[in-house]
């Protein structure tokens, strides 16, 4: 198991995510699009993870998301999957 960095040991005092400002726009959808340059911005040591999932997962994500930021892990992506169906599948299929 990896040892946690010692900035994020006091991990109760701050946010999961940094939220932008009420005053600041949302960026464009296409600013979200999964891309070559998206994928550049984080992958580390040519390792990135990767997870899909809804609404009905959002629970699981954002402690999935809260862990990897507490071990200093930034090289993932979360990807929105619409499809239960395929969702499903796909955690089938990987398992």
């Amino acid at each position: 198991m990896p040892s946690v960095p010692p900035e994020a040991r006091n991990v109760k005092t701050r946010p999961i995510l940094n939220i932008p400002p009420r005053n600041k726009k949302m960026p464009s959808l296409n600013t979200f699009r999964l891309t070559e340059e998206l994928v550049q911005q984080r992958v580390k040591d040519n390792i990135i993870i990767v997870t899909f999932g809804n609404y009905a997962f959002m629970d699981f994500i954002l402690t999935w998301v809260e862990q990897l930021n507490d071990l200093g892990v930034s090289n993932y992506l979360v990807g929105e999957c619409r499809d239960l169906n395929l969702l499903y599948f796909s955690i089938m299929c990987f398992c």
